[in-house]
């Protein structure tokens, strides 16, 4: 994908804010800075933007107008794509496995 340089740019733009919330040199790398403030990665943070985009798209009604379009070969068709492979996480502990019997 294309998104590489816009990536760089967000990541700089998130580092800057986080340079004056956090009390760091100039030179201090983008990444010691985020880790420090407790701030994920911005690809972290686009990956996840895109997800909760992705579940928005799934919870239209079948005759809205981007649904028609989801089907093509567009962005937003890729988008659909994504929840469409992505399996079900439990929403709760006891979803997955129960914790073992003291006895």
């Amino acid at each position: 994908m294309r998104t590489k340089g816009l990536v760089g740019k967000v990541e700089r733009a998130i580092a800057g804010a986080c340079r004056a919330a956090v009390p760091a040199y100039s030179t201090t790398a983008n990444n010691a800075i985020l880790r420090e403030a407790g701030i994920p990665p911005a690809r972290v943070l686009l990956e996840g933007a895109r997800r909760r985009q992705a579940a928005r798209l799934s919870t239209l009604h079948e005759h809205h107008p981007v649904v028609a379009r989801a089907g093509r070969d567009t962005r937003i068709g890729r988008l659909a794509d994504l929840v469409a492979k992505r399996p079900p996480t439990p929403l709760l502990l006891r979803q997955t496995t129960p914790l073992p019997r003291l006895v």
